[in-house]
């Protein structure tokens, strides 16, 4: 949606859509609503692929070891076999 507004090159359809936007924040200038209504923060670029290790290099995700795996299971103390607690999930 964003993207379609930034993209109009006319003014009287931006003075539109910015009057229009301006009545839910209670804007009737323009000049106010441009300064109240900032949308730079939402204007993100979308990959048009899924990266695996792109995504986990920016979020730095670090595997869980197995012996902290192990811990964790020991931990939690489960006594149901994996079948079981599978078969719950149903």
């Amino acid at each position: 949606m964003i993207k379609l507004i930034l993209s109009i090159n006319d003014e009287k359809t931006i003075d539109r859509i910015t009057n229009f936007i301006g009545r839910f924040f209670n804007v009737s200038d323009k000049a106010e609503a441009s300064e109240t209504v900032d949308l730079t923060p939402f204007i993100a670029t979308i990959d048009t692929e899924f990266d695996l290790e792109k995504i986990t290099k920016a979020q730095n995700y670090q595997q869980t070891s197995d012996e902290e795996m192990e811990a964790i299971i020991a931990k939690i103390n489960i006594e149901e076999p994996l079948e079981e607690l599978l078969e719950m999930l149903d």
